[in-house]
């Protein structure tokens, strides 16, 4: 069976040129995905309406890019749009041609340069605006849809569960960063949690018939994790939830449990959690209120 995928987020990388300290990924690492992970993943895919390739920066694998193209090409996957995240530091001739393979194969290819506080002092830090302010000219002469990622996704959420570097963030740090205003102030919450269960289709993939609704969030192992945020730190294949020993619709209808998680502010809210992540959640919170193993 061949799936229709609403939003696929995959990682390519763990290899990144900066080290912002909002970054929810920790201390980058010499880790790609490889092309055989790649092509477990979209031989099993017969459509897709949003593709989101991450990293690491992701345009320090330009070979990583053109193998997803030439792949789905290969499969010919019907693709609605195609977004890349980049800090916008780096660029040259093959990162270009990468990228143009890659927007031959959708109608919609956005490019997005990371554009907020975090990453603009790291940018200067590093000595990198010249080259960014070089690379920017090109990418909006080159490609119509470049746009900006202006920071506003992470003014309230910034600190989801403080992973990575951001485990560092403390209010006094923020403050010191608001004082320079740019776009938008930045806060720790745990709004987050309550703000990403409001809606089961938006934490974790699930099945129905052949198509795959909420976000299929792929790490560079093959591991389906449970956020576009995660990060495993000890670098392991986790078998059970991996492309590479199952398929998707095996992986997504085995693992995947509903709960409703109360909270007392806000009532009762859906969510989602693999099997071996029940463990992780407050059991308190989840008591009795176990609703059922998804079923195909």
């Amino acid at each position: 069976m061949k799936l229709n995928v609403n939003k696929l987020y995959l990682e390519l990388t763990r290899i990144c040129n900066l080290e912002c300290i909002h970054c929810l990924r920790g201390e980058a690492k010499n880790i790609n995905i490889n092309n055989e992970t790649i092509y477990n993943l979209f031989k099993e895919i017969k459509s897709i309406d949003k593709l989101l390739l991450t990293g690491g920066e992701v345009l320090l694998v330009p070979d990583k890019i053109n193998e997803i193209a030439n792949v789905l090409e290969h499969y010919n996957i019907e693709i609605k749009e195609i977004e890349i995240v980049t800090n916008g530091t780096i660029l040259n001739q093959e990162i270009f041609d990468s990228l143009c393979n890659l927007r031959r194969q959708t109608s919609n290819f956005n490019l997005v340069l990371s554009d907020d506080k975090f990453h603009f002092n790291e940018i200067e830090n590093k000595k990198l605006k010249d080259k960014r302010r070089r690379n920017e000219k090109i990418f909006k002469r080159c490609f119509s849809s470049f746009q900006y990622n202006k920071g506003k996704s992470i003014n309230k959420l910034n600190l989801i569960d403080k992973k990575g570097r951001a485990i560092n963030l403390t209010t006094n740090l923020l403050e010191e960063i608001n004082k320079d205003k740019y776009q938008t102030n930045y806060m720790l919450t745990d709004d987050i949690r309550i703000i990403r269960k409001l809606k089961p289709s938006y934490n974790l993939a699930y099945i129905k018939d052949d198509n795959v609704f909420g976000t299929l969030s792929i790490d560079c192992f093959g591991n389906i994790t449970d956020s576009v945020y995660s990060y495993d730190e000890d670098n392991k294949i986790i078998e059970n939830h991996n492309i590479n020993f199952n398929s998707l619709s095996e992986i997504i209808n085995n693992y995947l449990y509903y709960n409703v998680l109360y909270n007392k502010e806000n009532g009762v809210k859906w969510s989602l959690y693999y099997l071996d992540k029940i463990n992780d959640v407050d059991k308190e919170d989840i008591k009795d209120k176990l609703l059922y193993k998804k079923k195909s």
